[in-house]
């Protein structure tokens, strides 16, 4: 009931503030159809919620101070359209809740973001470096790159510089990645992100480096990511690889490995027009070290065609193969085949 007053109220402010200064209520609307096909049987079909790009709702402000300088701020929630619940484990704002402060140097921003590697966000830098845009579902390379499988992080502060000459960069900090901070530094775990893109022309490239401390006193995680892609207008191509070691945290890599383990991951794809839509085709490769008897490999092969009804409705329809090996092999989750058909609406 608290949640549902404190949505009413932020719905009542934002309509005030229309008089004071530039307040935006966006979101997307996304449902549709799934088939998914495990290689062991056990098929199912179910209406789902964001086979596109995530179901969302948000609120962005922005003041101008004067001098070049800007307030903003953004609260973003995702939910399930199929039946009406919130996303990322039940918050309020799960996506991302922030305020910032933008000015000639950049901007500075506080709170749950979105990491430059995460392919979502306010400050991504990897999202349209993908063949499916890091949409689509399972498509997106997220599924194999763990850091553009929407890495959030908690207790955040960030900086992203603005754009000079192609450039820009970007570095962030979070005090504790998933919950509030604890007494003694060293039980928390703290994450660092970092990245640099380039984009001029008909050729833009994205490095990203995501670090994570182990607060049970190993080794840190990393996850180093390259994607880049050209637009040949008749064709776009896209390529990436990620390099991750020690994995330790479920809650940090795509596969909820807790062995240790180090992994490489590989993508590429193309995008291209097609008739009055976009069609977009992906491979991508995910290869984890062996640690007694658990190696968490995976492939796959997506594509998608997209039909727009309007510059803000859109019909698509998407079709994967994953293929798991070893630990993988026969897991209903990274061993089956999707269909998927639906209606994605912007707002």
């Amino acid at each position: 009931m608290n949640r549902f007053a404190f949505m009413a109220a932020a719905l009542l402010a934002a309509g005030s503030a229309f008089a004071q200064s530039s307040v935006t209520i966006y979101g997307i609307a996304d449902g549709g159809i799934e088939y998914s096909d495990p290689r062991d049987g056990g098929a199912t079909t179910s209406v789902i919620s964001g086979g596109r790009s995530g179901s969302r709702l948000g609120f962005r402000g922005n003041e101008d101070l004067g001098g070049s300088l800007s307030a903003q701020f953004v609260l973003e929630q995702g939910y399930s359209i199929d039946d009406g619940t919130l996303r990322q484990g039940g918050r309020t704002f799960g996506r991302q809740a922030y305020v910032a402060l933008r000015g000639g140097l950049g901007t500075v921003a506080v709170g749950r973001l979105a990491s430059f590697s995460s392919g979502t966000g306010s400050f991504d830098f990897v999202g349209d470096l993908d063949a499916m845009l890091t949409s689509y579902g399972i498509a997106s390379v997220g599924s194999s790159f763990s850091s553009a499988n929407s890495l959030r992080a908690d207790n955040t502060v960030l900086w992203a510089s603005p754009i000079v000459n192609g450039f820009r960069a970007g570095l962030a900090h979070s005090l504790q990645f998933d919950g509030e901070e604890v007494p003694d530094r060293s039980h928390n775990m703290h994450v660092t992100m970092a990245g640099l893109r380039y984009a001029e022309g008909p050729f833009a490239a994205a490095l990203t480096y995501d670090v994570a401390n182990n607060p049970d006193g190993g080794s840190d995680e990393s996850h180093l990511q390259l994607l880049a892609a050209y637009d040949f207008k008749v064709v776009k191509l896209y390529a990436g690889f990620a390099l991750e070691s020690n994995q330790f945290s479920p809650d940090f890599n795509v596969t909820g490995t807790t062995s240790g383990a180090d992994a490489s991951a590989y993508m590429v794809g193309l995008s291209a027009p097609l008739g009055s839509g976009t069609f977009r085709v992906s491979w991508q490769s995910r290869d984890a070290d062996r640690v007694d008897d658990d190696e968490r490999d995976l492939s796959l092969l997506s594509l998608a065609y997209e039909y727009p009804l309007s510059k803000r409705t859109s019909l698509y329809a998407v079709a994967n193969d994953v293929r798991g090996s070893h630990t993988f092999n026969n897991d209903p989750e990274f061993d089956r085949r999707v269909l998927t058909t639906g209606i994605y609406h912007r707002f």
